[in-house]
């Protein structure tokens, strides 16, 4: 099949998620898209909290899905909806929720990979490994991708753990972030609509979010992300 984008990019689906406070969009998804952009694929992103999801405007070699612990029942029906209009494609989920728990994606919904960890180096090899190998030589393309885990057969395979981002690579990834190209505009939209359905919250129309660095340097022991990565970057 001739497939006519590289790869679409999926954020974590929490219904209703529209009338939340402070719905953002995914820095995650979007840096990896213009990293990988860089690199000669073509990338989109799509967040079903605010847009319309259709798996079919175009043909992608590789859908790839953003997942969270609450959001899970939702990404996994959209996994569903996208298997079954685009069969041909390749199912891959990354995220907090599937690096830990991978094992649920392959019980409860028909992916073909889990990538842990970051997902820019890994999904970079998945990409340039597709372009030289048919879809159907899965083993053969991943086997040699660190932080990858796939089934075949019945069987679940896993290529270790992903390596962290050194400093040089998480420039070199992080260096082509266009912000311009953000979709800011439809949520600020969202988030002003929602101050004309209720009584406005001073505390929330005074915050703004501030990123001073990508990786929390505290190690709470209830926190994730102590355990996604294995030390901060300062």
């Amino acid at each position: 099949m001739k497939f006519k984008k590289d790869l679409l990019l999926v954020n974590p689906y929490k219904v209703n998620s529209k009338w939340e406070t402070f719905l953002a969009p995914s820095f995650g998804l979007y840096r990896m898209k213009f990293y990988l952009e860089t690199q000669g694929f073509q990338v989109d992103v799509i967040d079903p909290n605010l847009d319309s999801v259709s798996f079919t405007q175009h043909e992608y070699k590789v859908i790839g899905f953003g997942t969270y612990h609450d959001t899970l029942e939702n990404d996994i029906a959209l996994i569903h909806q996208a298997r079954a209009a685009c069969p041909d494609s390749l199912i891959i989920v990354g995220g907090i929720q599937a690096t830990f728990s991978f094992q649920e994606f392959f019980d409860y919904a028909d992916v073909d990979l889990v990538v842990k960890g970051e997902g820019e180096k890994p999904m970079l090899s998945l990409l340039q490994a597709l372009s030289d190998q048919p879809r159907t030589d899965l083993e053969l393309v991943v086997q040699k991708i660190t932080g990858i885990v796939w089934k075949q057969n019945g069987t679940i395979s896993d290529t270790g753990p992903n390596p962290q981002l050194n400093h040089q690579e998480f420039n070199d990834v992080t260096k082509p972030f266009d912000f311009a190209q953000v979709p800011y505009d439809k949520y600020w939209e969202n988030n002003t609509q929602q101050y004309l359905q209720r009584e406005p919250n001073d505390i929330e129309i005074k915050t703004i979010r501030i990123f001073t660095s990508n990786y929390c340097p505290f190690r709470c022991t209830f926190c994730s992300s102590s355990f996604f990565l294995d030390r901060p970057v300062v």
